[in-house]
């Protein structure tokens, strides 16, 4: 069970209460008396929390592996939440597509360019997405803020060390006056 936990990236207790509520069938027991899950689990635990992360209820979440496990068409109730489900997936994405557009606008970049804060995103099989840095230039806007700091000059150092000390002098004059 805490093997099962480690992988899904969820507490021993969460197993067990997948487990109390039907969510998560155990396939056997240790001779010790451990629960114990074969590689099925895993999935079941992935699909519980991606449901949950969009906004499924756990009973639904139950429904939706009745209906998988048992190979049934999704009907009545079942295919609401699903459909309902999906629905709010493309609101979701829409605004979110609305907000990336505005945020490129912003910076001046073209909204349909793939490319952004010099990183692109791998599209991968397994549904998950990596940042990989890219060489390409994103087209510098001349800010010069996205470029390294010069070092400071000597000069620079010294004004900077005079102005911290004045103000020290000025803090110890304020404590000073403030004891009188």
């Amino acid at each position: 069970m805490s093997q099962l936990a480690d992988q899904a990236g969820i507490s021993p207790d969460t197993v067990r209460y997948y487990g109390r509520l039907g969510l998560l069938p155990e396939t056997g027991r240790t001779a010790a008396g451990h629960r114990y899950y074969d590689d099925s689990a895993l999935e079941r635990v992935r699909f519980i929390k991606g449901a949950q992360w969009f906004e499924l209820s756990l009973g639904d979440i139950r429904e939706l592996l009745a209906v998988l496990e048992d190979g049934n068409c999704p009907c009545g109730h079942t295919r609401e939440v699903v459909l309902r489900r999906i629905a709010a997936i493309d609101e979701q994405r829409a605004r979110l597509d609305e907000i990336r557009a505005a945020l490129c606008r912003l910076l001046g970049h073209d909204p349909a360019a793939p490319l952004t804060n010099g990183h692109r995103r791998e599209d991968r099989q397994d549904m998950t997405d990596t940042l990989t840095a890219t060489t390409e230039a994103q087209g510098d806007p001349g800010c010069g803020c996205c470029r390294p700091a010069e070092p400071p000059t000597v000069e620079q150092e010294v004004a900077e060390l005079q102005a911290r000390k004045q103000a020290v002098e000025r803090r110890l004059a304020g404590l000073q006056g403030a004891r009188r």
